[in-house]
């Protein structure tokens, strides 16, 4: 039997902003963890924008005396670009996949299993990706020139933390080309300095001919040990019902992503830290308990009050409103602007 036990407290430094788009605000965190990893959480609240129920049932709930819940999606997109260990990398894909196989020690017979199905996203034209059935497939970028002691690629994996969504409308009539980086879950191009993002704050004023086409982006160019991008969304499908009213709460207006090390380090960073404990059972002796590094003024959390911005000095950003809006036709359709 062991004579210990120890344990290691997942602390972990969170930078948080909030944003406000129209009717609601977003909330994101980016969660740094002592493994290495990177939490990116994307929370949304506010005031629905809803519609008048009359025997509208496949668009919403009834919430309210005559008033319906809106279906909508939300979809978020990010622009992460990895630059493991220098700027050539690739995006390499590892699924798990049923397999039947008759093994030396089988005796003839054969065995239902999995494997490990590796490959790689080679160009532009492969890169549009959705997330696979069962979460079965992992998607890292690594550095194939840089391999650990073992030969594998050293890398970054990007998957989901909690759930992500893409639109569910892919050819939609309303957005026309103004959210095309929104029809799938995860996209890879080249990293061009002619395109630094994937959307722009006019675009909604001409769906037709938006300021930035994203599948303009994707031209066939080889992505193997380039300079890549990576483009993720997050997102919630949202069908309001009572609970959102008056507000949207945060509880499950939740998606997230993290980015996670793979074979990059050769071991967990977390033996190294000093916010372990360890238990030993001293039987007739008693238990003693010893800590590492906490409580010592090495370790002592410094005073953030000086880092507070002063909100007194905000005066507000450029308004833009979140439709387009013509004052000669208040009720009008996409078509009409």
């Amino acid at each position: 039997t062991s004579e210990y036990a120890s344990a290691t407290k997942n602390i972990y430094f969170t930078i948080r902003t909030v944003a406000t788009v129209g009717n609601y605000d977003y909330m994101f965190s980016y969660e740094f963890y002592m493994d290495g990893s990177i939490n990116i959480v994307v929370r949304a609240s506010g005031y629905i924008q809803s519609a008048y129920f009359a025997k509208n049932e496949h668009y919403g709930y009834q919430i309210h005396d005559f008033l319906s819940g809106s279906m909508h999606d939300h979809v978020l997109n990010f622009k992460i670009d990895f630059d493991i260990l220098g700027t050539s990398n690739t995006m390499t894909t590892a699924a798990n996949v049923a397999a039947t196989e008759v093994y030396p020690w089988s005796k003839g017979k054969a065995r239902n299993t999995m494997k490990l199905q590796r490959g790689t996203i080679e160009n532009e034209d492969q890169a549009k990706i959705n997330w696979a059935s069962n979460g079965a497939t992992a998607f890292t970028v690594v550095n194939t020139d840089a391999k650990n002691i073992y030969g594998e690629s050293r890398g970054y994996r990007i998957h989901p933390s909690s759930p992500t969504i893409h639109l569910t409308v892919e050819n939609s009539s309303n957005l026309e080309k103004a959210a095309n980086w929104a029809k799938n879950d995860l996209y890879v191009t080249r990293q061009k300095d002619t395109e630094p993002k994937s959307s722009h704050p006019y675009q909604s004023q001409d769906v037709f001919n938006p300021p930035i086409d994203f599948d303009a982006f994707f031209d066939g160019e080889s992505l193997v040990q380039e300079d890549i991008v990576v483009w993720a969304n997050v997102g919630m499908h949202h069908v309001p019902h009572t609970g959102d009213l008056p507000n949207t709460v945060f509880t499950t207006a939740h998606s997230s992503l993290v980015l996670s090390p793979l074979n990059y380090l050769l071991g967990s960073p977390t033996r190294e830290t000093v916010n372990m404990v360890k238990i030993l059972y001293g039987g007739d002796e008693g238990t003693t308990v010893e800590t590492f590094g906490q409580g010592t003024a090495e370790c002592a959390v410094p005073s953030v009050q000086g880092l507070m911005p002063d909100l007194t000095q905000y005066v507000g950003d450029q308004v833009i409103r979140k439709f387009p809006y013509d004052p000669n036709h208040p009720y009008f359709e996409t078509e009409s602007i």
